[in-house]
């Protein structure tokens, strides 16, 4: 049997610096037998030099020309090109939920006879997703609303962009410098999830007395739609995870009625998709944009909804990710056969596929 190729490629995706495997992960899979080929890339939070230490082997090519039997890992979605994909691809694809431009993407692996393992739809027997990195996109997701909160109570100009931190530490001092006199009574929606947990340790973390509204299912079952609860905040904070068109939280008619509310972090950053239950803005938002305003008339209303926010604390999201996912890898590449993780994943991207009329291959 030849030996199991992992082609870790470089992320395309702008402001990308978190990584699927670690220099850690590579040494491990390196010890058992597997090769490990690193795209050189110098936006990574981890070096080409921590690679190669690790016993990975460099390269200048880009994964379109791996050997066909190597298995491609990334993390974020690919450029918009055209040609079809024959490789088995690793990789948060944003293809299997129905969102704008999935059926164009799935084409050109339906034709290239190519397979995707999508991150978001890897999960354990009990459903469980086994590498996630809700947390941090809650824990950041919490600090750019705090952020955005203090930088539109002092100015009317854009928010400037943002680059990643060195650690959370870092992260923190820069938000308790900002947050001056009463802090901002913030809702949190989804607080009991591994997202919501993130963003509630950040807001404590920054100040002990900050008022949470912590919201979950049964406070939102039990409330009208839209929430009026919700602009009796001044920050909002979305983090459900959706698996179903549910009644909005918050529209324009809500916003309209709006005095207090200025900040609306949509962590869950599902614009392009109908079950949205924000429904005040359409598209997400960049690091080099990270805020569009919201509100059409009335109390200045502004939303961030970047989908990579834990790019922001690259080092803790990826250490965190890469140990979560690295025993799974382990496993699909020293078996012969498919692990049940990974089978589970190829049947919802063969149902993916179904759902646009695609064929699918053996």
């Amino acid at each position: 049997m030849s030996k199991k190729i992992l082609w870790l490629r470089k992320e395309e995706k702008p402001g990308e610096w978190r990584v699927a495997l670690t220099p850690e992960g590579v040494s491990g899979l390196v010890r058992a037998g597997i090769e490990v080929m690193v795209e050189k890339f110098d936006h990574r939070i981890f070096s080409d030099l921590e690679y190669e230490r690790a016993g990975a082997r460099l390269t200048e090519e880009s994964w379109p020309q791996a050997p066909k039997e190597a298995i491609i890992l990334g993390l974020k979605e690919l450029n918009q090109d055209q040609f079809p994909i024959g490789h088995r691809m690793i990789y948060f694809s944003h293809t299997f939920k129905g969102q704008h431009g999935a059926s164009n993407v799935l084409e050109r692996y339906a034709k290239g006879g190519g397979k995707i393992f999508d991150l978001e739809f890897l999960t354990n027997e009990r459903g469980t997703r086994v590498a996630a990195f809700g947390y941090w996109a809650g824990y950041v997701g919490a600090a750019l609303a705090l952020m955005g909160y203090a930088h539109f109570k002092r100015h009317t100009i854009p928010f400037p962009a943002l680059d990643h931190f060195g650690d959370k530490e870092a992260l923190i001092g820069l938000l308790r410098s900002q947050i001056e006199g009463a802090p901002p009574k913030t809702m949190v929606m989804g607080a009991l999830g591994r997202c919501g947990r993130g963003a509630i340790d950040l807001l404590k973390a920054v100040c002990a007395d900050l008022p949470i509204s912590a919201w979950d299912k049964p406070e939102y079952d039990a409330s009208d739609k839209p929430i009026s609860a919700i602009i009796d905040h001044d920050i909002f904070i979305n983090a459900v995870y959706l698996r179903e068109k549910i009644p909005p939280m918050i529209d324009h008619g809500l916003l309209s009625l709006n005095q207090r509310l200025s900040i609306i972090s949509d962590v869950s950053c599902d614009p392009n998709s109908d079950n949205n239950p924000i429904r005040v803005y359409d598209r997400v938002t960049s690091l080099n944009s990270p805020f569009i305003k919201v509100s059409r008339s009335g109390k200045d209303v502004y939303l961030q909804a970047i989908d990579h926010l834990p790019t922001i604390l690259p080092k803790e999201a990826s250490e965190e990710f890469g140990r979560d996912l690295y025993p799974h890898l382990l496993a699909l590449l020293t078996n012969d056969s498919l692990p049940p993780v990974w089978q589970k994943g190829l049947d919802c991207y063969t149902k993916a596929l179904a759902g646009y009329g695609l064929p699918t291959l053996a």
